[in-house]
């Protein structure tokens, strides 16, 4: 007999079973003679009888229709370790809980390929010395028959994703951490996206950026003030978003238009037109298939596209939301690169490679709603994007003990969750690296399969933030990632313990209040704001626009962001320098 544990960890609900492919949505067996009871466990108290809206297995997720208990044909790794057993490989810690290791400890169910693993050969290492190198590791490690190797991708850092048999992947990355001809060597990990299984289809108000949503009781909702963040600064298409996650979908009416934005790339014709290595990347590019078909399959596309919608959702155009950096009725948002690192779960040993394509594809921002290790090759794709100025923005957790990877990465702003009082969210992972929050309760945004979706969690904090900083980067195109993430923290509004805290950072993200900073404190040089016409040089011209638009709020002339074009914006136009370059 088999013993089934659904384990509730307040991210989703997943099966802790060493075969099983599906399971009864209500948490019990039928016309399955080989499993004798299942037992439902909720740490957090807040769900019972696995009564959840979805069910995570094997890295995917199953809708509640699922009404069987079915045994995979044979183990899913090589049972190697004892209960209990514990490996440290880098830093990062990996046990053994009697079916499978996992990072972080049993509990935390990061699981652990049995057969990848991303190596770094030291400088001067041909591919054939590592090969042996790697062999003679598995050997070591016990293998029981001719071990094979399969190259499965390598990065221009020097990373080498691998796949490997006859040997658990994980005995050979512990054996290996401190070869003379490594600099690193780790096992592949399935993280966990930071989505929340509250939410109500029907509710399709956006309190996060509305002034004027309030609740029953007439009390105003605590929004990021979207709205006059727009009156300065609605989105530009040269401002390219990256979106690391499960899969998006391409043809839904609020993204298409973004997905649409700078393509270089010709669509299905076999040919890499842009020269980058990768054919047919026109809207991003599939990590785990190694192709541009970036829908993620079926459950694949419900996170990224929600995520992606609170980005970058075509804003005035009479469908579904508006996106933070999704533009106005008259011009386009920011670009969107959608970029499919796992369906069900982050695959960890891919993460770097995108991150590289994204800077490589000339992404000025990152946006990441999951959490996996701390691998060496995630580490040194973050520092490459610091170092080519991008922004980076993680989600700090749900219900996590402490802020995990990438979010707890120096150059990666920790994002974590408010709710509508302005509070931090009781579930918003805290510690000392939060450094904003943003909204992360009954957030309604897209959906692939219908009209919206309201959704919680510390993921779509993210997004906001990461349009946030486009919008930044749209207005002063001069802005490093390292600029915009400073203006962000130093605008965001106080809403807990003066100050800093662990619970929300230096405060609840204000989208206006941060536009507003940037105008006035960035030299003018910075962006050319003066030419109204776009013609390269600030002139009579360019006067006679800003006086057309005098007493309006228009953005085009409001140069101080006051929200009105006035006196003040006269001034500065004559402050500008006389040519744009």
């Amino acid at each position: 007999m088999l013993n089934i544990r659904v384990l509730s960890d307040g991210v989703d609900s997943r099966v802790g079973i060493y075969g099983v492919s599906a399971v009864q949505s209500n948490g019990r067996c039928t016309g399955c003679p080989m499993v004798d009871a299942v037992n439902v466990g909720t740490p957090h108290g807040r769900w019972s009888d696995g009564a959840m809206s979805m069910r995570r297995l094997h890295g995917l997720f199953f809708p509640v229709m699922c009404t069987t208990v079915t045994l995979a044909s044979g183990p899913l790794e090589p049972t190697v370790g004892r209960a209990g057993e514990v490996k440290m490989i880098h830093g990062c810690r990996f046990e053994f809980d009697g079916t499978r290791w996992a990072f972080g400890g049993a509990e935390a169910e990061w699981f652990v390929s049995h057969d990848r693993m991303t190596v770094r050969p030291r400088d001067g290492i041909t591919d054939a010395s590592w090969r042996e190198i790697i062999e003679q590791l598995a050997v070591s490690a016990g293998a029981s028959e001719d071990v094979q190797i399969r190259e499965l991708r390598r990065n221009r850092l020097g990373f080498i994703d691998l796949e490997i048999s006859g040997v658990n992947a994980i005995e050979v990355a512990f054996m290996g951490q401190d070869h003379p001809g490594l600099r690193s060597i780790f096992p592949a990990v399935t993280g966990r996206y930071f989505d929340s299984p509250e939410g109500d289809p029907l509710f399709l108000e956006q309190w996060n950026f509305a002034e004027t949503i309030s609740n029953g009781d007439g009390m105003a909702f605590n929004d990021i003030d979207a709205e006059s963040g727009w009156r300065i600064e609605s989105g530009d298409p040269s401002i390219c978003i990256a979106i690391l996650d499960s899969g998006f979908m391409e043809q839904h009416p609020d993204l298409e238009d973004a997905f649409a934005s700078g393509i270089v790339e010709i669509a299905d014709n076999g040919i890499d037109d842009d020269g980058n290595g990768f054919i047919d990347d026109v809207f991003g590019w599939n990590f785990i298939t190694g192709d541009g078909e970036i829908d993620g399959g079926p459950l694949g596309l419900i996170h990224g596209t929600r995520i992606a919608g609170l980005a970058v959702a075509s804003r005035g155009n009479g469908v579904g939301i508006a996106g933070l950096a999704g533009g106005s009725s008259d011009q386009p948002g920011c670009a969107l690169l959608g970029l499919v690192i796992g369906e069900g779960g982050p695959d960890a040993s891919v993460v770097d490679d995108a991150i590289l394509y994204a800077v490589d594809r000339g992404a000025r921002v990152i946006s990441m709603s999951f959490g996996i290790p701390p691998s060496p090759s995630a580490i040194a794709a973050i520092e490459a994007a610091r170092s080519a100025g991008v922004f980076m923005a993680a989600a700090v957790g749900n219900y996590m003990a402490e802020v995990i990877f990438p979010a707890n990465h120096p150059d990666v702003m920790a994002v974590g969750g408010s709710d509508q009082a302005d509070q931090s969210w009781w579930a918003t992972t805290v510690g000392p690296e939060v450094e904003i929050v943003a909204p992360s309760v009954v957030l309604q945004t897209i959906d692939p399969h219908q009209e919206g979706w309201v959704a919680t969690g510390t993921s779509y904090a993210v997004p906001q933030v990461a349009a946030a900083a486009a919008l930044l980067m749209a207005w002063g195109d001069c802005l490093s990632g390292e600029d915009a993430r400073e203006i962000l923290r130093e605008s965001a509004t106080d809403i807990m313990t003066p100050g800093w805290d662990p619970e929300s950072g230096w405060g609840r993200l204000d989208v206006g209040d941060a536009l507003r900073q940037l105008v006035q404190s960035t030299p003018l040089a910075c962006r050319c704001r003066t030419d109204l016409n776009g013609d390269g040089i600030r002139d009579g011209a360019d006067l006679g626009v800003l006086l057309s638009l005098w007493g309006s709020p228009d953005p085009l002339g409001d140069l101080d962001g006051s929200g009105l074009v006035d006196g003040a914006d006269i001034g500065r136009f004559f402050l500008a320098d006389q040519t744009c370059d």
